[in-house]
C-alpha cells in the first residue's frame, strides 16, 4: 500500500503533530524538502510550520514544502507556464462584459460564479458537451425552449463559451484553467512523502484530480481524515473524502483510538448587543485566565460573521489588555485610505451629497485641503442646510453668512473660516469637473483617477508602513485594469459602471493579513479547520448569519445544480451544520457559545442549532479594565455624580458676568426673541446663546424650513410694500411675487414648483382670512417693521414685527407669521413667563404708536390657515404686556448676572433636542420650584 489513512475524531489533539511525526519517522539529517504538506487554509499552514519547527531538535534544517491546494498550483503557474498571464478571477466579470456589453457588471459577476462553478465541478466535460447536457435535462424538465430559463442558460453557456475561446486565443489562464494545467506539471514535481492533512470538506472535482495526481506522484503518503463510528451521520463531509481516497485502493486504514468526549445540547448566552455579546466573551476569557489557568495561546475565538464583529473586538478587547491575533481576510475596499477613494467618486457620481462631501473634504488621506476646513466643514454645512449638488456648495458660504447673520452670530473669525472653506470647496469642484462625467473607457477613467488623487494629495506626508502598503496595492489594482484593456481592447462605459467595477475590484484585492500569532487567535469559522484549542468561543450565532441565507443562483435552478452535483442551498445547510458540530467538539476543555438578538428595533432568533433555553450572560464580580476601576474607585468613595449637578449660576464669578454684560449690556439691544427663547428655557438659552453648543438635525432632502420662511416673509413683505391690495387683487399679485422670490432663492427647478404647490393650496385660505380681517374693519399698515425701546433702566429691547393692521379707531392687531409647527399663544403662557414675544411686541407698538391702541395680537399660521390670538374673551391685553415687561426685565437682569435656572418640569422638557444634557434627566429629585418662582 502506498500510505495511510489515519482516523481520529473532532477534539483529537495535536493530530497534526501525529502526521508529521510520521511522515519524518526514518528521515535521517535535517533535509526534510522531499515532503510536501497540503493544508485547508493559509492560517493551517502556518500552524503547521510552527508544528514541525518544534518537532525538530536541530538548530538548521530544510523544511518540507507547505501548501494549500491554491498555493500549490500557483506555484505551478509561477514556474512553468511563463507563456500564460493569470486571469484573477475579479477580472472575470470584466470579461464577460467586454464579450457581452448589454449585461450589466452585477449580472456579470453572476455568469462569472456559474463558470467557476462549473469549471471546478464539471471538468471532464467540453463547452459543446456541457451545452448539450444541460439543455437536454431543461428539455426533460418540460421547460421551453422558448422560456425564460433555457434561454436565459443557454445565453450563460454561450459566454462560457466565448470567454474560454477568448482566453485561449490570449493565452490567458483562469485560476480554474491553472488548476487543470498544474495537472501536466506535476510529473515535474519530485514528491517523496506527501502529507494531507485532513480537513478537505467539499472537495470540488477539480481539487479531486489535483490531489489524485499528488499522491500518484508520491512515493509514501500520509493522510488524516475524522470518523466516530458513534456517531457516524455527524461525519458525512469527511466520509466523502475518505470515500474519494479509499476509491483509489492505495491505502491502508488506522484508527488513532483516543475516547473524546461528544458534545451537545451546550448551553448558550444570548446578550442584547453586539458590543455586550463581545464584552461577554471578553470578560469570560480574562476571568477564566486568572481562576482556572486557561491559556491564552490555546484559545480560539471564532464568530459567523468576523467582518461584522472585527472592529468592536478590537476596541474590547484592547480595552481588557487581552493579547490577540485577529486572522482576518482585508481587502483594498475595506482599508481607510481606499474608502475615501470610493467616497470621492461616489461624491461625484451622486452629485455631491452632503455627507460623501464633507468625508472627503474632512479625510485625513486628502492633504490638498487645510485642517481647519477639515474641522469645520461638517459643522458649516450642515447649519446652511446642505443636501447635495454642486450648485448648492458653489453658494454654501454665502448661505451660511446669511443664516449665522440672521441668528446674530456671524463674526470676522467665522468669516474667515467660510471663506477659506468655500475656496477649498471650489477647488474641489473645479478639480472633480475635470474628471469624465459620461462615458469612457478603463484606461481613461483610470488615467483621470490617478490625475485627480495627485491634485488632491492622497496619502501624501507622514504616514505609516501599512498605508504606504496599501497606497502600492491599489495603484498596483488600476494598473491591472490598464494592462487588462491592452490585451482586450477598450470599450467604453458609464462613470456609474466604473465605479461599480472599481468597487467590486478592490472587493475582491486581498492585502496581507497581519502575522502576529500570540495571545487569543481571534479568525473566521472556516479558518478554524485543523487548529487546537482549549477553549472556543463561538459568537453569533443567531438564524439570519448562521446558517444564514444561502446565495441564490438567478441562472441555474436549484433542481438542476442538485442534478448537476453543483453547489446547491441544501448542500450550504449541510455543510453549515456540519461546521456547527465541527467547531462545538473542538476545544479540548470548554466551549462556550453565544448571540446578540437586538440591533436597533431588529430582533433575532438563535441558530436553529442551538437547543433548550438562552441564558443572560454571566456578571463577573471581577474588575478587568480600567474603566471597572475608575468606577468600582467612584462607589467606594461614595461618589455621587448628582451632587455635581447645580443650577448654572455665575452671579459670583465677575469674569462670567463680565463677558455676559458684552453681549447682554446696557449698550446692547436685546431681541425680543431672545428673551423669549430665556422664557422658555434658561438652561437651554445657556447652552445655546452663553457656550453655543447646537445640536443639528442632518438637513432633509425638502425646502429647508428657514428658506422657506424666508420665502413666504419676502413674498407677503413685497405684497403690502405699498399698502393694502383689493382682495380681488391678492392671488395673481401673490403669483407675480411668488415668481420673483423664488428665482432669486435659486431653487433648483423641482423645488421651485413644490413652493408654487404650496402657495396655490394656501391661496384660499390666506384670502379668506384677510376678508375676515377686513370685515373687522383692519387693514395693513406697516411690514417687517423693526421696533425698540427701552423698558427699564439700561434695558433696551428690540424686535421686527411681522405685519401691522389698522382699523379707522386707530386700533391696532399685531400679526406674526408663522410657517413651522403650532405654538401656544395664550394668556396663561404670558402669566406663567415662558411665551413673551406677542405682548411685549404690544409694548413697542405701543411706544411707537402712543396715540394709538392694541386690539390684539396672534400667530398667523400660513400652513394652517388659522390665526391664535393672544387676548381671548375678556382679558385684558394691556395687563399681559405689563406681566410681560416685568418678567423680561427680570430675565434680563438674570442673563447679566449669569443665572440660568434650571427648566420647568414640565412635560414639554422631555422632547427637548438637549434632553440627553439636562440636569433634570441627570439628576430627576432637583428640586426646580425656587429657580421658576425666581423667573
Amino acid at each position: 500500500m502506498k500510505g495511510t489513512i489515519y482516523l481520529v475524531p473532532f477534539g483529537k489533539q495535536k493530530a497534526t503533530e501525529f502526521l508529521l511525526q510520521q511522515a519524518i519517522h526514518g528521515i535521517s539529517g535535517n533535509d526534510f524538502s522531499n515532503i510536501l504538506y497540503i493544508g485547508p487554509t493559509p492560517r493551517k499552514i502556518r500552524d503547521a510550520q510552527i508544528t514541525f519547527a518544534n518537532l525538530i531538535p536541530a538548530d538548521g534544517f530544510i523544511p518540507p514544502k507547505f501548501f494549500t491546494i491554491k498555493q500549490f498550483t500557483n506555484e505551478l503557474f509561477l514556474k512553468y507556464c511563463q507563456d500564460y498571464k493569470k486571469l484573477s478571477d475579479y477580472l472575470k466579470p470584466l470579461l464577460i462584459q467586454k464579450i457581452s456589453p448589454d449585461i450589466s457588471i452585477g449580472y456579470a459577476k453572476l455568469i462569472a460564479e456559474f463558470i467557476r462553478e462549473t469549471k471546478q465541478y464539471l471538468t471532464d466535460y467540453t463547452d459543446t458537451d456541457l451545452e448539450e447536457i444541460i439543455l437536454k435535462e431543461l428539455i426533460n424538465k418540460g421547460c421551453p425552449a422558448d422560456g425564460d430559463i433555457y434561454r436565459r442558460i443557454q445565453n450563460a453557456l454561450s459566454i462560457r463559451a466565448q470567454y474560454n475561446q477568448l482566453l485561449k486565443t490570449k493565452k490567458w489562464l483562469d485560476a480554474e484553467d491553472v488548476g487543470l494545467q498544474s495537472l501536466e506539471f506535476i510529473n515535474n514535481v519530485e514528491v517523496k512523502i506527501l502529507v494531507l492533512d485532513g480537513f478537505f470538506y467539499d472537495l470540488t472535482k477539480l481539487e479531486e484530480k489535483i490531489v489524485t495526481a499528488l499522491i500518484n506522484r508520491a512515493e509514501k503518503v500520509y493522510a488524516l481524515s475524522f470518523y466516530d463510528e458513534r456517531i457516524p451521520e455527524a461525519y458525512a463531509l469527511p466520509q466523502e473524502f475518505l470515500v474519494f481516497l479509499h476509491k483509489l485502493n492505495l491505502f491502508q486504514e488506522e484508527k488513532i483510538s483516543e475516547h473524546v468526549d461528544i458534545r451537545s445540547d451546550l448551553p448558550y448566552y444570548v446578550c442584547p448587543s453586539i458590543e455586550e455579546e463581545v464584552d461577554f466573551i471578553a470578560s469570560r476569557i480574562k476571568y477564566e485566565y486568572h481562576h482556572q489557568d486557561l491559556s491564552l495561546n490555546r484559545t480560539l475565538v471564532t464568530f459567523s460573521r468576523l467582518d461584522e464583529y472585527e472592529t468592536t473586538v478590537r476596541r474590547i478587547f484592547d480595552k481588557y489588555q487581552i493579547p490577540y491575533s485577529l486572522d482576518t481576510t482585508k481587502y483594498l475596499s475595506k482599508t481607510q485610505p481606499v474608502i475615501a477613494v470610493l467616497t470621492l467618486l461616489r461624491a461625484i457620481v451622486n452629485d455631491f451629497p452632503r455627507l460623501e462631501t464633507v468625508a472627503v473634504l474632512s479625510s485625513k488621506f486628502f492633504n490638498r485641503f487645510s485642517q481647519e476646513t477639515k474641522d469645520v466643514i461638517n459643522y458649516f454645512s450642515k447649519k446652511a442646510g446642505i443636501i447635495k449638488t454642486a450648485n448648492q456648495w458653489k453658494d454654501f458660504g454665502a448661505t451660511l453668512k446669511a443664516i449665522l447673520k440672521e441668528e446674530n452670530k456671524l463674526t470676522p473669525a467665522l468669516t474667515k473660516k467660510i471663506n477659506r472653506a468655500q475656496q477649498e470647496l471650489n477647488t474641489l469642484l473645479v478639480l472633480s469637473e475635470r474628471f469624465p462625467k459620461q462615458t469612457a473607457t478603463l484606461s481613461e477613467f483610470t488615467q483621470s483617477l490617478r490625475q485627480l488623487l495627485a491634485q488632491f494629495q492622497w496619502c501624501q506626508g507622514e504616514f505609516n508602513d501599512e498605508i504606504t502598503t496599501i497606497k502600492n496595492e491599489f495603484y498596483n489594482a488600476l494598473a491591472i485594469i490598464e494592462n487588462f484593456e491592452l490585451d482586450f481592447g477598450k470599450t467604453l462605459i458609464p462613470l456609474q459602471d466604473y465605479l461599480k467595477i472599481l468597487e467590486y475590484f478592490l472587493d475582491q484585492t486581498e492585502i496581507l493579513p497581519e502575522t502576529k500569532s500570540e495571545g487569543v487567535s481571534i479568525l473566521g469559522f472556516l479558518e478554524t479547520r485543523g487548529l487546537d484549542c482549549d477553549y472556543l468561543f463561538f459568537g453569533g450565532l443567531s438564524e439570519d448569519k448562521f446558517p444564514g441565507q444561502g446565495h441564490f443562483d438567478p441562472i441555474l435552478p436549484e433542481w438542476l445544480k442538485r442534478k448537476l452535483q453543483l453547489p446547491s442551498l441544501e448542500r450550504h445547510l449541510m455543510r453549515m451544520r456540519f461546521h456547527y458540530f465541527r467547531l462545538v467538539n473542538t476545544a479540548r476543555l470548554r466551549t462556550v457559545l453565544s448571540f446578540y438578538n437586538t440591533d436597533q428595533d431588529r430582533v433575532f432568533l438563535p441558530s436553529p442549532y442551538l437547543s433548550g433555553e438562552a441564558q443572560p450572560p454571566i456578571k463577573y464580580n471581577a474588575i478587568f479594565s480600567q474603566e471597572q476601576l475608575q468606577r468600582e474607585i467612584g462607589e467606594q468613595k461614595q461618589i455621587d455624580v448628582s451632587a455635581f449637578i447645580t443650577p448654572v449660576d455665575f452671579s459670583n464669578d465677575p469674569a462670567i458676568k463680565k463677558i455676559l454684560c458684552e453681549h447682554f449690556g446696557p449698550t446692547k439691544r436685546i431681541s425680543v426673541t431672545t428673551l423669549d427663547k430665556y422664557a422658555r428655557c434658561p438652561y437651554q438659552f445657556y447652552l445655546e446663546n452663553v457656550i453655543a453648543v447646537e445640536d443639528l438635525d442632518e438637513p432633509e432632502y425638502q425646502i429647508e424650513p428657514t428658506l422657506w420662511g424666508n420665502i413666504a416673509h419676502a413674498v407677503f413683505e413685497r405684497l403690502y410694500q405699498t399698502g393694502p391690495v383689493p382682495i380681488e387683487e391678492i392671488a395673481p399679485q401673490i403669483n407675480n411675487i411668488l415668481n420673483a422670490v423664488l428665482k432669486e432663492s435659486k431653487l433648483n427647478q423641482f423645488w421651485q414648483d413644490v413652493g408654487r404647490g404650496i402657495f396655490r393650496d394656501l391661496l384660499p385660505h390666506f384670502i379668506s382670512i384677510e376678508q375676515n380681517l377686513r370685515n373687522q374693519g383692519f387693514l395693513p399698515f406697516s411690514i417687517e417693521n423693526r421696533l425698540q425701546a427701552s423698558i427699564a433702566q439700561d434695558i433696551y429691547i428690540t424686535g421686527k414685527i411681522d405685519r401691522l393692521d389698522k382699523n379707522q379707531n386707530n386700533q391696532f392687531i399685531i400679526l406674526d407669521y408663522k410657517t413651522g409647527k403650532m405654538d401656544s399663544a395664550s394668556p396663561k403662557a404670558v402669566e406663567s413667563g415662558i411665551n413673551l414675544q406677542l405682548p411685549l411686541y404690544g409694548y413697542l407698538v405701543k411706544k411707537k404708536y402712543p396715540n394709538h391702541q392694541i386690539a390684539n395680537a396672534g400667530l398667523y399660521y400660513l400652513a394652517n390657515d388659522k390665526i391664535i390670538w393672544l387676548k381671548r374673551n375678556n382679558n385684558d391685553i394691556e395687563t399681559l404686556i405689563n406681566i410681560a415687561l416685568e418678567k423680561a426685565i427680570i430675565y434680563v437682569h438674570n442673563i447679566r448676572n449669569g443665572q440660568f435656572h434650571l427648566p420647568p418640569t414640565s412635560q414639554q422638557c422631555w422632547n427637548c433636542t438637549y434632553y440627553s444634557i439636562c440636569p433634570i434627566k441627570l439628576n430627576p429629585d432637583i428640586d426646580t420650584t425656587t429657580d421658576n418662582n425666581n423667573n
